[in-house]
């Protein structure tokens, strides 16, 4: 029953994985994990279910640190936790576990290389020479394994200054949670991540090049970069549609829950609008929204503003509802009189 639920927790956490079976050293060092974790952390009812997913994490983490496979970097997306959840878990259990007592923590046994099983076999005596040898292998490791990595998904919005200033993976494991977020969430959105956000709100690409252009400007004053991309769609959307969405109630909202939907920052729900209004004080003045709002005849009803004037309105005397059967209705009753 454990090994299905490794499984299940692998396969949720590194879909990208191409081969028939996980390593067998992976799923045992899982399953001690857990073991491990069990007896020193107690979850609650809710996060118990993810105990599995949190333990199969720090073993690739081990695993690609001590094998010559290289595991895919393990995704949060199917874990059932909020993110920061998972962040604030996956510290409390390398705290309990890696650093509490050694002999009680499970290791991998590293694969010996080409090279140092050669040497190894000429080791068959402990002489002087043996020593030298087997500190600079050790010396030769400790090399490898601060070889900086460059990244592959880079904003193509940020400019490098220099060659050594280039993010490794190594800066990036001094951050809060490296390896937790997959692609689609990385901070750093894409040209092409941008155009295809678009694309799934219909915009078209003369518009879609405008809000690049946008997106360019304000990345450096807005840390979030998927609080600026949906803030921008935001703007551009309601003004494309506004008649739309204001023909029909509740339409307004369900294109905030499709942006809050398919946006992959971390943002919350409430926090959408907030975004939406926020980003349009930045670019409302700017060329592109003006001739968008000319051409679509825009009237400036925007997200806030429609709430604001919608609060309390079934309380106060000087917004009344009308449609034609209540006309009919006063009709007929001043007829009556």
């Amino acid at each position: 029953m454990g090994s299905k639920l490794i499984i299940q927790a692998l396969d949720d956490i590194i879909p990208l994985y191409d081969k028939d079976e996980y390593p067998t050293k992976l799923v045992k060092y899982i399953e001690r994990l857990y073991n491990l974790s069990s007896s020193k952390i107690t979850l609650k009812q809710e996060e118990e279910i993810s105990r599995y997913h949190l333990c199969s994490i720090l073993a690739i983490e081990k695993f690609n640190g001590t094998q010559d496979e290289v595991l895919p970097d393990p995704l949060i997306d199917k874990i059932p936790l909020a993110p920061n959840k998972v962040n604030k878990l996956l510290e409390q259990f390398k705290f309990e576990i890696f650093t509490g007592s050694r002999s009680n923590t499970p290791q991998f046994m590293t694969t010996p290389s080409r090279r140092s099983s050669r040497l190894n076999s000429l080791q068959n005596t402990p002489t002087r020479a043996n020593n030298i040898n087997s500190s600079k292998i050790n010396h030769e490791k400790k090399l490898v394994n601060s070889e900086k990595i460059p990244l592959k998904n880079v904003s193509p919005f940020i400019t490098s200054t220099s060659t050594s200033t280039t993010p490794t993976r190594t800066i990036l494991k001094d951050q809060s949670s490296p390896y937790l977020l997959s692609p689609s969430k990385s901070k750093n959105l894409s040209t092409a991540q941008v155009i295809s956000f678009c694309n799934k709100f219909h915009i078209t690409r003369d518009i879609t090049t405008n809000i690049l252009k946008s997106f360019k400007n304000l990345h450096n004053r807005i840390k979030n970069e998927w609080a600026l991309l949906c803030g921008i769609v935001g703007t551009v959307y309601l003004r494309i549609n506004e008649k739309q969405l204001d023909a029909k109630i509740g339409l307004r909202q369900r294109f905030i829950d499709k942006l809050h939907l398919l946006q992959n920052g971390g943002l919350l729900k409430k926090q959408m609008q907030h975004w939406i209004n926020l980003i349009e004080n930045l670019i409302k003045n700017e060329k592109w929204i003006k001739m968008l709002e000319i051409e679509y005849n825009y009237s400036k009803n925007g997200i806030l503003q429609t709430e604001q004037y919608t609060i309390g309105n079934m309380i106060i005397s000087e917004v009344k509802f009308s449609s034609q059967k209540k006309l009919q209705y006063l009709d007929w009753k001043a007829n009556l009189c």
